[in-house]
């Protein structure tokens, strides 16, 4: 480790020294820390969003609606795809480099003298790092609001010391089982953790014994339950791609038009307000519930006194991005991106693809972790590729590619090992019968592609 002052590349370069270290789940550490920098979380008003898959959709639709209402907003979300400087934002605006450098070095002297006066047992983790980060800069720059995304869980992650105007909590699936648990009843009471006495919780949680779990706790915490998917109703029809134009005259990815036979045309009806003729920016039906989730927090919001007009709401949802999630790049051929990397979450890419490109084959290039139900994902996704390409990448804890080639062999689909990632791209690009590429299987992977493609 470097002794003195770090630079920016110094500061990345020790926080991902202490990624092998894993994750401490625990609020101690944190607290300690932030207490003694002066508690940073408690300068801003926020939102707190949790769940398995839904909540990054969900902070990006927020954020764009509380910035169009005239909001400084900050956001923070995990995991980053390139720069880890993308997990705090505010507006479009990343954490300067310089900034980030010196709220880095400030944590540094902290924790060292913290650690050796005893006042905390273990040293902080990289999210525990990187939280605080958020947590300084977005005092520093005086936010009106935070948007705030769980990293893990809830109960335990260092972003749930913040006292929340509401929480979300969006679906409940298996992932993280080690941590959280192997059901999803104990999920969800991990989920819970970031609920408030007398204070809203929006739910947006289709499977019964998850919201269950979550309905009972929150009448033990006193809560205030809103259940999204029962209160919100979108309503929607398909309309001609080439003659589709958004309500708020926010411009249609043009790949997405040109792939796309029909793109959806929402309504949505709450308790307070009718939305009418929606383009939503992101793709996929499975967004319907966390549009459903940030529209009843926006409106939450206004009541608590922030002044969010039902156009704001409207250009939030057609104008929100989310990079690496069903994102159409244009590529020698068109490319698209999705960061899924759990069961449910490549259940939601293939409804997508079943829906709205059904007539089209794509070339797969596809990796993904070891911690992850990887024979469940690939059951579900490699039957739809045409041709699937594994690359060989380093340093991510990805599944062996022969292993995949294997289960792809078993469904009955072509898999073919790559060197590298630009062979499996330049494979996958000489393909003449495909239409497109998908990239998918982890974030870590579209982090990757999207280096490629900038390179």
């Amino acid at each position: 480790m470097p002794s003195g002052i770090l630079s920016y590349q110094e500061a990345v370069d020790y926080l991902s020294a202490l990624s092998p270290f894993g994750i401490k789940l625990g609020l101690d550490t944190i607290r300690a820390l932030c207490e003694f920098l002066g508690e940073p979380q408690k300068s801003f008003p926020s939102v707190l969003v949790a769940g398995t898959n839904g909540k990054g959709s969900v902070c990006a639709y927020l954020g764009a609606i509380l910035q169009h209402s005239g909001y400084k907003t900050g956001v923070y979300t995990s995991p980053h795809l390139v720069d880890i400087r993308e997990r705090i934002r505010i507006g479009d605006q990343l954490i300067p480099e310089d900034r980030f450098a010196f709220f880095m070095n400030e944590m540094r002297r902290t924790t060292e003298d913290l650690f050796n006066r005893k006042k905390i047992d273990q040293f902080p983790t990289y999210f525990e790092f990187i939280t605080a980060i958020a947590f300084l800069w977005f005092k520093e720059e005086k936010i009106d609001i935070g948007v705030m995304e769980i990293g893990l869980g809830g109960r335990f992650d260092a972003v749930n010391i913040i006292d929340p105007i509401l929480s979300v909590i969006t679906e409940i699936d298996y992932d993280h089982q080690k941590h959280l648990g192997r059901t999803l009843t104990s999920i969800a009471s991990e989920k819970a953790g970031i609920m408030r006495k007398d204070r809203p919780v929006i739910l947006c949680v289709g499977k019964n014994k998850p919201r269950t779990v979550l309905k009972a706790i929150a009448s033990e915490k006193k809560a205030v339950v809103l259940d999204a998917l029962k209160d919100i109703k979108i309503t929607v029809r398909e309309i001609p791609s080439d003659s589709a134009e958004t309500n708020s005259g926010v411009p249609i990815n043009p790949v997405r038009k040109r792939m796309e036979e029909k793109i959806d045309l929402i309504d949505i009806v709450s308790p307070k307000t009718e939305y009418r003729g929606i383009i939503p920016s992101l793709s996929g039906r499975h967004q319907f519930g966390n549009i459903a989730a940030a529209v009843y927090a926006s409106e939450k919001l206004k009541e608590a006194g922030f002044n969010i007009e039902t156009g704001d709401i409207i250009f939030g949802i057609e104008n929100a991005h989310w990079e690496g999630r069903l994102e159409w790049v244009d590529w020698k051929i068109p490319l698209l991106l999705d960061g899924g990397h759990n069961p449910s979450g490549l259940r939601s890419l293939t409804g997508y693809i079943k829906t709205r490109l059904a007539s089209k084959r794509f070339a797969l290039v596809f990796a993904c972790k070891t911690s992850k139900d990887y024979k469940k994902m690939c059951e579900i996704l490699f039957p739809l590729a045409y041709k699937i390409f594994l690359p060989k990448i380093e340093g991510y804890q990805f599944v062996e590619p022969a292993l995949l080639r294997n289960l792809a062999s078993k469904l009955n689909r072509e898999a073919i090992i790559t060197d590298s990632l630009n062979d499996a791209f330049i494979k996958a690009g000489d393909e003449k019968d495909v239409d497109f590429i998908l990239a998918a299987g982890s974030l870590y992977l579209v982090g990757e592609v999207i280096k490629y493609l900038n390179s």
